[in-house]
């Protein structure tokens, strides 16, 4: 691991644990998170190189990942027709639209930039492994682990079974479709992907009023879908420069078989968490 990406992965660390150990009240509870990712940001142009990241964007990547927040958006609308729609908790005051547009902003591209700069780094030798542990990182940097832990009760597991279905795996699959996405076009790539994602949540007066099941279709499945269609669809020449694709006679026998299952795996996958949806729908919860 080079010097600068030591560092990165520090400031990333120091980052979490700052925001999760002290919360303040007031203005604070945004300026504070809107000037550690802002200052993550600089680090990481500073010793990423503006260049060098602008290097890793590639158009056909951008273009999948937006085209994955709409079709991600779409489902979430088409959902809020079944489920009821309900006002935004958040405000949309002048003064607090420009407030949480500096905080979402200075997060995404804190978020992107650093995540984009530490798998482009560490995945060269191990590209699978860096996109696990990178997506676990950023999964657990977007969880509240001490919220998730005080959920754990044996003698009534609803309310744990209810973070991890519609908050916990959605939060794991969009952030590894975004740490692929980063992989394979670097942050634009995965800026396109959860910029309109948060624009929406934030911004959006009118939200669908979802149950837990769809929560967890949703959230879990397509960004699913849009994984694997994304790896059908990029360019081998592309996979092979960033390590994912070898050029053996193996790898493509296998490369072959892999697109014979995976549309195996998406409806065992829709399968699964459908029979978990009814599943609580039938014991009334």
């Amino acid at each position: 691991m080079s010097r600068n990406t030591t560092i990165i992965l520090a400031l990333v660390l120091a980052v979490y644990a700052l925001l999760s150990l002290y919360r303040p009240g007031g203005l604070m509870a945004y300026a504070l998170p809107s000037a550690c990712w802002g200052l993550l940001t600089l680090a990481t142009l500073k010793l990423g190189g503006f260049r060098k990241i602008k290097s890793w964007f590639n158009k056909q990547v951008a273009l999948m990942a937006v085209l994955a927040a709409i079709f991600q958006i779409i489902f979430l609308v088409d959902a809020g027709l079944i489920t009821g729609f309900g006002k935004s908790p958040l405000s949309f005051t002048p003064q607090f639209l420009i407030i949480n547009s500096i905080l979402v902003l200075s997060t995404l591209l804190g978020t992107e930039l650093s995540r984009a700069y530490l798998t482009k780094n560490l995945g060269r030798k191990r590209p699978v492994l860096t996109l696990g542990l990178v997506t676990l990182l950023y999964t657990f940097i977007n969880t509240s682990v001490i919220g998730l832990i005080t959920l754990f009760n044996p003698n009534n597991p609803l309310p744990l079974a209810d973070y991890l279905g519609s908050k916990f795996l959605p939060i794991v699959t969009e952030n590894l479709l975004a740490t692929y996405l980063a992989f394979l076009g670097g942050p634009m790539a995965s800026l396109a992907y959860r910029g309109p994602l948060q624009a929406f949540q934030w911004f959006c007066p009118i939200l669908p009023n979802l149950t837990w099941g769809f929560e967890a279709l949703i959230g879990v499945m397509t960004p699913t879908i849009s994984l694997f269609i994304v790896n059908q669809a990029v360019n081998p020449k592309l996979l092979k420069k960033i390590g994912l694709l070898a050029e053996t006679k193996e790898t493509h026998r296998l490369n072959r078989a892999k697109k014979s299952s995976q549309t195996g795996w998406v409806a065992i996958a829709i399968l699964l968490v459908l029979t978990q949806t009814l599943e609580l729908e039938r014991i009334g919860y």
